[in-house]
Parts: C-alpha cells; sequence; structure tokens
C-alpha cells in the first residue's frame, strides 16, 4: 500500500511539474515577444524629437506674430518687439 501511495504522489508531483513548465513556455514567450530593442527605442525617440521640434516651431511662429501685431496695435514699443524677437 505504501508503494502505491508513493507513486501516485510521484505521479501527482510529475503532472504538476509538467503543467507548470507547459505554463512558463507560454509566458516566455508572450514575453519574448514584448521585449523592446534599443533599435526600436531609439527610432521612436528620433520620431519624438522631430514632433517636439514641429510643435516648437509652430509656437515660435504664433509667438513672433503675436509679438509683430501687438507692435502694430502700439501695445509694445518697437524697442520692446526687436527685444522680444531677439530672445
Amino acid at each position: 500500500m505504501q508503494d502505491e501511495s508513493k507513486n501516485e504522489i510521484l505521479e501527482a508531483i510529475s503532472e504538476f511539474s509538467t503543467q507548470v513548465d507547459t505554463r512558463f513556455s507560454r509566458i516566455e514567450g508572450v514575453l519574448a515577444t514584448q521585449m523592446v530593442t534599443k533599435s526600436y527605442l531609439d527610432d521612436k525617440l528620433v520620431d519624438l524629437r522631430g514632433d517636439l521640434i514641429q510643435v516648437i516651431r509652430k509656437v515660435d511662429k504664433k509667438a513672433t506674430k503675436t509679438i509683430e501685431l501687438l507692435g502694430i496695435k502700439k501695445i509694445f514699443t518697437p524697442n520692446e518687439v526687436s527685444g522680444l524677437n531677439s530672445v
């Protein structure tokens, strides 16, 4: 009877370890497909930098135009307009 109990326990442990191995293999597969490479990050950072430069240029153009309009409407003096445009 003891040998049968030991065999049942060993079979249960073997089955459990097989299931755990299978689950770990699936998890490893998912993680491997979700890994981010250095070149991917480099490309994304370059894209982000380009997008930020475009936004900054657009804001700069709007600020310059606003300063010019405020100078035309005599809200800013010519010295103030040239000073703000040179910053």
